[in-house]
């Protein structure tokens, strides 16, 4: 795309396109030169002027496939225990088929989610107010619970992209020549102006997911003393690796290692009687609870896969059964 807009027909015929979102801009930006650049930026800016409603989110965020399985597999997570003690409550989450932190993440996902379109149908001013911007992802997060909040949100974010884009196009005319097009360039060589579009924005609803995600994870570490919560927890699923390697040295990594390792190595185990069984010689064996451990193990690798929820069968997931597959 960028090679054919240094043809003037092709970049007038661009001009009158909807144009690409703020995303792929951002793409652009690491390998455009400085009149692609701002064709780019001025037709963005005219969308952003000209959308409204759903069509502004995508615009902002781009197209996101993946969140309505997002949405659709936090709607699975059980509710936070609601009563008892710290401990008691923690030893309950250890009864779900999950990793206790990546399924507290997905439940403060999906509570700010909900709260944010509750609180957007009640026009809470507060929302004006919160720093920084939602992130792409929770944008799209967002419209599939309540399209309206999504909505607003990214009403909010116009007035800060637009006013980013137009810096970017008062200092486009003062930047030294950019990089050959079709090098990528680093951060410090983007011409002046893009830093601003590319830098990470404080995301309220990332920062709300993550302290959770950090504080149940110090408590596994410091529960992990208690007998109890010991004992509950060799039972249970346990962390998944990717927590799991986030302990610190002692005597809770010691065992939340030991036991993500055995955990592992019993579904390595029973991929591989999946694939034996596959082997004509022992086509008249039954299949068995291993069928389903490609999945249980992603799972267990990081349970961020399945925002926190426990890992589903071949149905639940509309996939055909390995039965029927290799009838």
């Amino acid at each position: 795309m960028l090679g054919g807009l240094s043809d003037p027909g092709h970049a007038r015929l661009y001009s009158d396109h909807d144009g690409i979102c703020l995303r792929h801009l951002l793409h652009a930006a690491e390998v455009a030169d400085r009149s692609a650049l701002r064709l780019l930026a001025e037709r963005l800016a005219a969308s952003l002027g000209e959308r409204d409603g759903s069509t502004l989110v995508s615009l902002i965020a781009g197209v996101d496939r993946d969140a309505g399985r997002r949405g659709a597999w936090r709607e699975r997570l059980p509710e936070p225990p609601g009563d008892g003690s710290t401990v008691a409550r923690l030893c309950r989450q250890l009864e779900s088929e999950a990793c206790p932190v990546c399924l507290a993440r997905g439940q403060a996902d999906r509570r700010y989610v909900h709260w944010f379109v509750e609180r957007t149908s009640e026009r809470d001013s507060s929302l004006e107010t919160d720093p920084g911007q939602l992130c792409a992802p929770h944008l799209h997060d967002i419209a599939v619970v309540g399209e309206a909040g999504a909505a607003s949100a990214a009403h909010r974010q116009r007035a800060t992209r637009l006013g980013q884009l137009q810096r970017l196009l008062n200092r486009l005319d003062q930047s030294p020549p950019p990089a050959r097009r079709g090098r990528r360039r680093g951060n410090e060589d983007l011409p002046p102006g893009c830093n601003e579009l590319t830098s990470m924005e404080h995301c309220p609803a990332c920062h709300a997911r993550d302290g959770v995600e950090r504080a149940q994870l110090a408590l596994v570490n410091a529960a992990l003393a208690l007998r109890p919560v010991r004992d509950r927890y060799e039972q249970s699923h346990g962390l998944c690796v990717r927590h799991a390697l986030q302990i610190p040295e002692g005597r809770a990594a010691d065992l939340a290692h030991r036991h993500a390792d055995a955990r592992v190595s019993v579904l390595a185990w029973e991929v591989e009687e999946t694939a034996r069984k596959y082997a004509w010689a022992y086509r008249h064996e039954p299949s068995g609870p291993e069928t389903d451990a490609w999945i249980r193990a992603v799972g267990q690798i990081d349970g961020q896969a399945f925002e926190g929820a426990m890992p589903a069968t071949h149905l639940a997931l509309g996939l055909e059964s390995t039965t029927t597959a290799r009838s």
